[in-house]
């Protein structure tokens, strides 16, 4: 078989979602309805991403769904690409066990994107208390639907809130990765998304010549601009807390507090 030749494996209904979410199929410490949300499959080369919110997701979607077949021109919606019902990557759920096992353990290709837990943090923050989220994302809080959140207020709010409980945007990268108990062949970094989605291509898609150009366009459609936020010690002591296991884990440096 050539490296361009696959063997597309048994894909069942969305009936079988309910066994998978009762339980039974292996999750790796991460809640089923959360694994399935996050986990996209191309089927036909058994490739897995999983997700990490505003750490290059729009992007990396973007390129799978198109190398799977499926129409990644969403024009002036591209929000779009979040959209399950119309993606052709499959979701965990869909498979047997025994399959989805195999995908974890030898037969899958499975990588994720990370991003330096300040960024990601402020990226969240600006992107669903200042757009048109921001109502859904105070009442979940508890907070009035027309509450001006402030990032302490959010940082304290998440304090309070197991990480499995929290939306999957303010969720850590470790919890959302398995904890360290998914094996994976690639963890890059959106600071270097150049050069790690390029390895990507190469390495699971035998492609050298992704468009990066119009995958880092369309990412913008996202963009917060998060780096012209500027912490200030309080926040940044909080966000050192809640992901001290992201800094840990993806070798993310620490600001603590200045020293005489």
């Amino acid at each position: 078989m050539s490296n361009t030749e696959h063997t597309a494996p048994t894909i069942l209904s969305n009936n079988y979602r309910l066994p998978f979410l009762q339980g039974g199929f292996p999750t790796y410490g991460v809640m089923p309805e959360v694994l399935d949300q996050m986990v996209h499959i191309d089927a036909s080369r058994n490739i897995l991403y999983f997700e990490v919110p505003k750490a290059g997701c729009s992007g990396i979607k973007k390129y799978m769904i198109s190398m799977a077949g499926g129409n990644s021109e969403f024009g002036t919606s591209p929000q779009l690409v979040h959209d399950r019902r119309i993606s052709p990557l499959r979701s965990p759920s869909q498979y047997p066990i025994d399959q989805w096992f195999r995908l974890m353990h030898g037969e899958g290709k499975r990588f994720t994107f990370v991003r330096n837990p300040y960024a990601r943090i402020i990226s969240a923050y600006l992107d669903k208390f200042f757009g048109e989220e921001a109502t859904y994302h105070n009442q979940l809080l508890g907070f009035p639907p027309d509450h001006k959140m402030t990032l302490k207020q959010l940082l304290y709010s998440l304090m309070q809130i197991a990480d499995h409980h929290r939306d999957i945007h303010f969720m850590s990268q470790d919890y959302l990765t398995g904890s360290g108990s998914i094996k994976f062949d690639l963890i890059g970094q959106l600071e270097n998304f150049n050069l790690y989605f390029r390895l990507i291509s190469r390495k699971f898609y035998f492609d050298s010549t992704p468009d990066m150009k119009n995958l880092i366009e369309f990412g913008r459609h996202h963009s917060t601009k998060s780096s012209e936020y500027i912490l200030d010690q309080e926040e940044i002591d909080l966000i050192s807390c809640i992901y001290a296991n992201d800094f840990k884990r993806f070798g993310y440096f620490l600001l603590g507090p200045v020293s005489n």
